[in-house]
């Protein structure tokens, strides 16, 4: 990823304080297939996609009562 974009900072926008925290944070991503962001980021995603695209609360859902 360094070679294909060497200006990360740039890329983001702003500049990271430690770019290696960063890149650790991107490849640990990788793994859960959902963007990382901010609130306000994942939200504006969310709408262009038409996507829920924020991890949902663990565990099953409650059984419906008849």
């Amino acid at each position: 990823m360094k070679k294909m974009f060497p200006d990360m900072a740039g890329l983001l926008g702003h500049a990271p304080e430690d770019e290696e925290a960063l890149l650790a944070r991107l490849r640990a991503a990788e793994s859960i297939g959902r963007p990382i962001g901010s609130d306000r980021f994942l939200a504006r995603i969310e709408k262009m996609t038409g996507r829920v695209l924020k991890p949902a609360k663990r565990g099953p859902k409650p059984a419906e009562e008849d």
